[in-house]
């Protein structure tokens, strides 16, 4: 991750060209060495698709299939996480509920372990994703579960957390 300070107060231009991810200053000329590559490190992503879009866009759904992630699949996801502390996906599954108003409605199943440190925690989520048909992006997860674990030796525990609500509208 980029330390705040090589990026503070630079306002740049940053693309996706042939060579990958490339920047300028706004008005066209160079930047300092170190502010492309913290630009080009922290836009990674930028233009290619979202992995879990891809990854359900992969397999053909029928209403009320039970589709467990890959081990390939929760490598791809791994892959894309911002930092190594953040929760890894150990398992994953999803199951098609219904289709209505241009939605894919699935109930969601998720097993994940965060090691940082002395902190462990393993998570169990269950939760509702809604994925638009038009673009194959996500538009709504709602999720909620478990935590354990233990931080220096102490134990943790958290239950019925909604840990994470996502709600996008884009454009088609």
């Amino acid at each position: 991750v980029p330390t705040p300070a090589t990026l503070d107060g630079v306002t740049a231009l940053v693309w996706r060209g042939p060579r990958g991810i490339e920047a300028s200053a706004v008005d066209g000329g160079v930047l300092p060495p170190e502010v492309v590559a913290a630009l080009v490190k922290e836009h990674s992503r930028l233009g290619l698709p979202d992995t879990m879009d891809v990854i359900i866009a992969q397999h053909a759904w029928r209403v009320g299939d039970e589709v467990p992630l890959s081990a390939a699949e929760l490598r791809q996801l791994d892959d894309t996480r911002g930092s190594p502390t953040e929760p890894s996906i150990t398992s994953m599954k999803f199951t098609l509920r219904e289709v209505k108003d241009g939605l894919a409605m699935f109930d969601v199943t998720q097993l994940a372990t965060m090691v940082d440190g002395g902190l462990r925690l393993d998570m169990e989520s269950v939760g509702t994703a809604q994925i638009s048909l038009a673009s194959g992006r996500a538009e709504r997860l709602d999720v909620s579960g478990t935590m354990t674990g233990n931080a220096n030796g102490q134990p943790l525990t958290a239950d019925a957390q909604k840990h994470a609500v996502y709600s996008a509208r884009r454009s088609k």
